[in-house]
């Protein structure tokens, strides 16, 4: 009985997900797309380690765009 339980359980699982399509959690719009054009604000980071250890804010062109908004909490 407990593996009939566990194949039906299997089974339900995989039509579950099988049925759902496979899409990002994130959407680009298209106003997202027209506005990266027009200000060549990058969509995502992305670091490899010898860049970061290279990197420099003077020389980065998309620097303009990683600054903070909200101010630090004193402590």
């Amino acid at each position: 009985m407990k593996h009939k339980r566990l194949i039906s359980s299997a089974i339900a699982a995989i039509m579950l997900f099988g049925v759902v399509p496979a899409t990002p959690s994130y959407a680009i719009l298209e106003s997202d797309t027209q506005i990266q054009e027009k200000t060549g604000q990058p969509f995502s980071s992305y670091w490899y380690p010898s860049e970061l250890l290279n990197w420099n804010p003077k020389t980065d062109k998309d620097a303009k765009f990683n600054v903070g908004t909200v101010p630090l909490k004193q402590r």
